[in-house]
């Protein structure tokens, strides 16, 4: 069994500066290939893993976040045909929570609840933290940074191994991990 954690705001959906209104919520379309190829694996557990600090800082709520998430799959569904069923959306709606990026924690949540080893497990995401949680939990990492990434003031200082920039190096880096033996 392998698992796949998706970010959320830029990786999943075109990034939005403290996203809170479901009507601002668009798919990232490079996405969509391995979605599609992934969601019809019987031995993939699929999660999402998003850092929200607009709840702390007031800005919107959780039930925000939730609405947000929930515009996600219907459009995933209605649109593009696609049934992202995930076992679970890890949030960090504060700084100080235990899903807070970069943490090791939703890895080892995830062993413990669904018997997937850290080795067995990738990130998929857009920024630095994403992948200082892939690598803090021994897991394996793809950080996308086409059109609908969060935006960057520095350079994303990690290896180009890891590094994507459109759908088709990011379904094969995917295709890799699932087929590849942990062995």
């Amino acid at each position: 069994m392998k698992a796949v954690v998706f970010d959320r705001d830029g990786t999943l959906i075109n990034f939005v500066h403290y996203l809170s209104n479901p009507s601002e919520v668009q798919i990232n379309k490079d996405i969509l290939p391995t979605l599609r190829f992934l969601t019809l694996l019987p031995n993939i557990k699929l999660f999402v893993h998003t850092n929200q600090s607009g709840v702390e800082r007031g800005m919107f709520n959780i039930s925000d976040v939730e609405k947000c998430n929930n515009k996600l799959f219907k459009i995933l569904k209605t649109n593009f045909l696609i049934d992202f069923n995930v076992e679970r959306i890890f949030i960090a709606p504060t700084f100080d929570s235990k899903y807070r990026k970069p943490t090791n924690f939703v890895a080892l949540e995830i062993e413990k609840l669904f018997n997937i080893k850290p080795s067995s497990l990738i990130y998929i995401g857009d920024t630095i933290v994403d992948y200082q949680s892939a690598i803090d939990s021994n897991s394996k990492c793809i950080i996308y940074r086409g059109k609908a990434s969060k935006p960057l003031s520095k350079k994303l200082n990690i290896d180009e191994e890891y590094l994507v920039y459109n759908e088709l190096d990011l379904k094969k880096k995917v295709e890799n991990f699932v087929y590849e033996s942990n062995d």
